[in-house]
């Protein structure tokens, strides 16, 4: 079993999704007339929060064994996610696995 570690950019990507997300939503639901505004828009903040920690568990679950179907020379993997796709890079040290890229499609 590895150990996972991030860089600043895979972060960054989640964070940034979870992000526009919730604001898509928030916009879409600020000043409609329905009584149940502002509900509809807490339940869309905390499911962008569910779904950053989706990801982060995803990538975690599919990369800490040490057999990864699907895994190229390069240490790259497509994820399938909801109707998107993860395309993950990372670096092998020891028992570590450091996620260097990340793109979410």
């Amino acid at each position: 079993m590895y150990k996972i570690l991030y860089r600043q950019q895979p972060i960054d990507r989640i964070n940034g999704y979870s992000k526009r997300y919730r604001e898509y939503y928030e916009e879409r639901f600020t000043d409609t007339g329905i009584f149940s505004e502002s509900i509809l828009r807490d339940m869309y903040v905390t499911q962008s929060l569910d779904r950053r920690d989706e990801l982060f568990t995803l990538i975690e679950e599919k990369l800490m064994i040490d057999n990864i179907f699907g895994r190229t020379q390069d240490n790259t993997l497509w994820i399938p996610w909801r109707q998107k796709m993860l395309y993950i890079s990372w670096e092998d040290t020891d028992d570590t696995r450091i996620i260097t890229d990340l793109i979410i499609r």
